[in-house]
């Protein structure tokens, strides 16, 4: 892969980060492998790159990359840090997935059309794997019309609007809903 000029300008732990932070399709593996190979052995500053993997929020993808080239020598707290991060993805993301079935079906039940997007959902249908990426909120979209049923049916399970939303009359709420198109709930 043909690297521009501020790309082999920037750190090798940055440059690992960027070859870590995806799951190359087959076609583009062996370029993948590569990159990965080339940043790791030019000095990676370890911490860098884990601080890196966590501002990013790249934990278990960069875990499954690192994989591709088992020659790379990890130092074992770095190793054991990325594995502890990406085990922690991982169950952040079963949580989002039970709390996201909960939600489409109690949805379904009270027949609202949803769709889920981004999150697990994506994740699952990016790399057959819905814990690669992490995800901080889920995201599902409903019909304007069905909005305020599929807010009783999160407010029944336990989502609240968060505390930036505050009581609005029903007139402001209709204009509200004009211009903002979602509604962020949180649950304990």
């Amino acid at each position: 892969m043909a690297e521009s000029v501020w790309l082999s300008s920037a750190s090798p732990a940055f440059r690992l980060m960027l070859a870590t932070s995806w799951l190359a399709p087959d076609l583009w593996r062996e370029p993948q492998r590569s990159a990965i190979r080339a940043a790791g052995f030019a000095g990676v500053d370890w911490e860098e790159y884990l601080r890196l993997v966590d501002r990013h929020r790249t934990p278990a993808i960069s875990w499954a990359a690192l994989k591709l080239a088992p020659e790379l020598e990890i130092p074992q707290p770095a190793r054991q840090g990325l594995k502890k991060r990406s085990d922690a993805c991982r169950m952040w993301a079963v949580r989002h997935s039970l709390l996201l079935a909960a939600v489409l079906k109690c949805l379904s039940a009270a027949q609202i059309p949803a769709m889920p997007f981004k999150g697990p959902a994506l994740s699952s249908e990016l790399y057959g794997d819905l814990g690669l990426r992490h995800a901080r909120d889920l995201d599902v979209a409903v019909a304007a019309e069905d909005l305020r049923r599929a807010r009783a049916c999160l407010e029944e399970l336990g989502w609240r609007l968060t505390s930036r939303w505050f009581p609005l009359t029903p007139r402001q709420g209709q204009s509200f809903l004009r211009e903002e198109h979602c509604l962020d709930f949180a649950h304990p």
